[in-house]
């Protein structure tokens, strides 16, 4: 599943396996909105929504990652925003406005407080995808 090689592939990251995700809370009226499109549930929107943004998630992170070690401000800045509509759409807020940063410093090719912003944007990631899979597990 897309969650578990996205916590695996975080190692690149500064004491990542000592850190502790947030939290993620996804707006709820973001949520709401989703599952009005699919009120019974019966096309498994809201899960292929998770699904597809998780994979998404995963293979973005891994683009911003390679463009910062290239020193691509034009990838950067891509990847930023291309996440950050992404993220508003299904209510991670949090991880949203960490892409807008992202995305202004590389717009500026301002380095001071780039790297700070990207690795929390990884920290976020996992937090995310955690989430993503208590979404969707099944009721008990």
């Amino acid at each position: 599943m897309y969650c578990s090689q996205a916590v695996s592939s975080r190692g690149s990251s500064p004491a990542m396996g000592d850190f502790k995700a947030r939290e993620v809370v996804f707006d709820a009226a973001c949520l709401a909105r989703l599952r009005e499109l699919d009120p019974h549930g019966r096309s498994q929107l809201l899960r292929r929504v998770f699904t597809t943004f998780g994979a998404s998630l995963e293979r973005l992170m891994a683009q911003l990652l390679e463009a910062r070690s290239g020193g691509d401000w034009a990838g950067m800045r891509f990847v930023a925003h291309t996440l950050k509509s992404s993220s508003a759409t299904v209510g991670a807020l949090y991880m949203a406005s960490l892409c807008a940063d992202v995305e202004a410093l590389a717009r500026q090719q301002q380095i001071d407080g780039l790297a700070a912003r990207i690795d929390e944007m990884q920290i976020e990631s996992v937090a995310i995808c955690r989430a993503v899979q208590r979404l969707l597990e099944p009721s008990a």
